[in-house]
């Protein structure tokens, strides 16, 4: 398994502070493989701005603007996910109640129209299509609060963007002015063109927080396989000789025909052994008569 990092960061816009920097760490950078990222909108706590959410998020890697790539990807997974229109829904009556609930402490005191602006953006059904930046705020509701941006990876549980995936797409677009996190480890995250200052129902105020999932390589993980494979090698080197032995003792093996080799040449041992003993018996036999013959001779002579 890879090892894996957690950077967790809250940033809040405001009237002097238009962007952020998200650093990746800089050791073993070697080793790392990517970078998921996941962000949404919250409301502004300072008093001048209590409850306005962020608006036109951008995202800048290496002096280059990535959040064309970032909304494509966005949109790829919003669109695979068939569920995304209900969580959407589901996210703003969340929200819609918690503005009841807080009644005057809430930013618009007039729920009615808070209500309406719910209804008429859950009769379009297709939160990617009204995705066309990262936060809005006029017809979305008290300070954009009903926007598709600020449910992101929360109430539309889309998976995590991978920056890998992003730079992939966005090098292959401009392969003279490739980007890679190794050389580029700082991210800045603005709201609006980067070193704009807008103005009006766009001013710089909300929240955003993001979560960055650091992957890196785990070293161990190749030793761990270079011996797994090894193992494997040696089990299957073990199961090939311990068929060879099988198959040598089988009924048909080379230990079989060998058995029955060595009992057919004592079988004939014993038969040859037999019919030897046989004749040196008549041998013997016949040299006892021949004793007697000689003993009856030497009497008859004795008898002369």
């Amino acid at each position: 398994m890879d090892h894996v990092r957690l950077v967790r960061s809250d940033l809040a816009f405001s009237a002097y502070t238009f962007d952020h920097q998200i650093v990746i760490p800089t050791y073993n950078l070697d080793l790392l493989q990517d970078v998921r990222l996941q962000f949404w909108g919250e409301p502004s706590q300072q008093h001048t701005t209590y409850g306005v959410y962020p608006v036109d998020i951008k995202f800048n890697l290496g002096g280059v603007d990535l959040t064309k790539w970032i909304h494509e990807e966005i949109l790829n997974k919003i669109a695979a996910r068939a569920a995304s229109s209900d969580e959407y829904n589901s996210g703003m009556q969340e929200k819609l109640n918690i503005a009841r609930q807080m009644g005057a402490a809430y930013g618009n005191p007039n729920i009615d129209e808070e209500e309406e602006v719910v209804e008429r953006l859950a009769n379009l059904a297709n939160p990617g299509a009204l995705l066309t930046q990262f936060g809005e705020r006029k017809d979305f509701g008290w300070g954009g609060a009903f926007h598709p941006f600020n449910h992101l990876f929360k109430s539309i549980q889309i998976p995590p963007i991978s920056l890998a995936k992003v730079l992939e797409a966005h090098n292959a677009a401009n392969p003279q002015n490739e980007l890679s996190p190794l050389d580029t480890p700082t991210m800045r995250i603005s709201t609006g063109p980067l070193g704009t200052v807008a103005t009006g129902v766009d001013l710089a105020a909300g929240r955003l927080v993001i979560l960055a999932e650091l992957r890196f390589h785990n070293t161990l993980k190749d030793e761990f396989e270079r011996i797994e494979n090894e193992l494997n090698d040696l089990r299957d080197q073990i199961l090939i000789e311990l068929q060879l032995i099988n198959d040598a003792v089988g009924p048909n093996g080379d230990f079989a025909f060998a058995l029955t080799d060595l009992e057919t040449e004592i079988q004939t041992i014993k038969d040859d052994s037999a019919d030897t003993l046989a004749e040196l018996k008549s041998q013997s036999q016949q040299l006892s008569a021949l004793k007697t013959a000689v003993s009856e001779l030497k009497t008859a002579v004795g008898r002369l």
